[in-house]
């Protein structure tokens, strides 16, 4: 038998992962990037969510998860955009007329997921003044 050398990289062996560990790994995922999210908001928007607990907030990262999956929005990065979004327009902002373009460039799948977030994002800053009237 060879016996690979010491600093050779591993090679993993074919495993199989059980629904039900997937599973249990997918909640363990979830919940990570839930209190990184958490963390993010606490540090870069404490004034915006200093009232509010932290369970309170996990409740409304939850709900801006289901609104990013409506869109499509399944990565990290957009779905945190829409975190923000909420917090800047306001919870279930996308069911306002006046966020109209806003929803416009969510749903514009000629565009990546990251790219919809970020000029949806963009927009909804720059035009604040507007968007909250």
């Amino acid at each position: 038998m060879t016996m690979p050398a010491p600093n050779a990289p591993m090679t993993p062996a074919p495993l199989t992962v059980s629904p039900e560990m997937l599973e249990k790994m997918q909640v363990a995922t979830y919940l990570d990037f839930e209190t990184r999210v958490l963390r993010h908001l606490r540090i870069h928007h404490a004034d915006e969510v200093t009232l509010r607990s932290d369970e309170a907030l996990r409740g409304d990262i939850r709900h801006a998860v289901q609104i990013a999956d409506g869109y499509g929005l399944r990565r990290e990065y957009p779905v945190v955009l829409i975190v923000l979004l909420e917090l800047l327009l306001g919870r279930d902002f996308d069911l306002r007329p006046r966020h109209a373009r806003v929803v416009a460039f969510l749903r514009d799948r000629s565009r990546s997921e990251t790219e919809r977030a970020e000029i949806a994002y963009d927009w909804a800053v720059a035009n604040l003044n507007q968007t909250n009237e």
